[in-house]
């Protein structure tokens, strides 16, 4: 079964792929929802052993992420239509997709950072001052190459950016 469902995973996205290359929102507003629960049906189908804190946070990423990719799907586009599935398209849910994804980060680190770390452990950006100089460094010239297209929304995308 997990074989049959990474299967369509990757059938999924290479069609997702195609729908965006070839401007085919009929087939991508179909392919993009099917992604992240395919995943997580693979997931689950992989760890069906396992009842562990990591993997119930695995799960919460992968439902707050489809529900972003689902969220992002109904934001404004002049090209697509007012509506979406009968949903009015609407900036809001911008906040609702980049809330999702966030919290979806929250739960991956939650996942593979805390239940390895150990008290006398340090961390990587401790460990390694360079690597930690090197992401500072990306994060603000992200944050300062995004910062004249957000508009309303600077505070949450800085928040996202952060985490």
């Amino acid at each position: 079964m997990a074989n049959i469902l990474l299967f369509l995973f990757a059938a999924c996205g290479l069609i997702e792929i195609y729908s965006v290359y070839n401007g085919i929102p009929e087939i991508y507003h179909i392919s993009k929802p099917l992604l992240m629960p395919l995943l997580l049906a693979w997931f689950i189908s992989k760890t069906q052993k396992y009842n562990s804190g990591i993997k119930k946070f695995v799960i919460i990423a992968c439902i707050t992420s489809f529900m972003g990719d689902v969220f992002l799907m109904f934001l404004p586009d002049e090209s697509l239509g007012e509506s979406l599935w009968g949903v009015k398209r609407n900036e809001a849910f911008f906040l609702y997709g980049l809330g999702s994804f966030f919290l979806a980060h929250l739960a991956y680190i939650l996942a593979f950072v805390l239940p390895f770390r150990k008290k006398s452990q340090r961390g990587i950006v401790v460990a390694k001052p360079l690597i930690g100089i090197l992401l500072l460094s990306y994060g603000v010239v992200f944050i300062y190459t995004l910062f004249p297209h957000l508009g309303d929304f600077p505070i949450p995308v800085i928040a996202y950016a952060i985490v």
